[in-house]
């Protein structure tokens, strides 16, 4: 969306719409912080709006590591609890993606529960690790296609 900011009679809007780096609520949620700090520290508008645009996000948190025949890839290894694979669910699906997901790792004993209004954009799910068969049989209850 569009980011308005204002302080002590000066106005500024950011627009978040197009950034490929920095994606969904909790990212643009990270960049009002960061905004509302350098406003306050007198920075000027066109160069914190040029920061964000040019900044390539964090290794491992929904990084785009690859494009081919139209197919990004998305690493978000970094997204090992359920909170934060729902934030990037909802990122990707609401953007009309289709999503081929690897999952898996050790169980920390969270339910899945959280991802399941975000899993109709999951075409396959592809499951690793110690968590595969406890994931495995959460997922398909919802008529997700799982491999491990």
């Amino acid at each position: 969306g569009i980011l308005t900011v204002q302080l002590r009679g000066k106005r500024s809007q950011f627009d978040l719409k197009h950034l490929t780096s920095l994606r969904g609520i909790h990212n643009h949620q990270n960049i009002a912080a960061a905004v509302g700090a350098l406003w306050t520290l007198g920075f000027d508008a066109d160069r914190i709006y040029a920061g964000i645009q040019t900044f390539p996000g964090l290794a491992h948190r929904q990084e785009r590591v690859g494009i081919t025949e139209g197919v990004s890839f998305i690493n978000d290894s970094k997204a090992t609890n359920v909170s934060a694979t729902e934030r990037a669910l909802a990122t990707f699906s609401a953007d009309g993606a289709t999503i081929y997901w690897i999952a898996g790792g050790k169980p920390k004993g969270d339910s899945l529960d959280p991802l399941f209004p975000y899993l109709y954009a999951v075409a396959h799910c592809y499951l690793i690790g110690e968590a595969a068969e406890k994931f495995c049989s959460s997922l398909i209850q919802t008529g997700l296609h799982c491999t491990m």
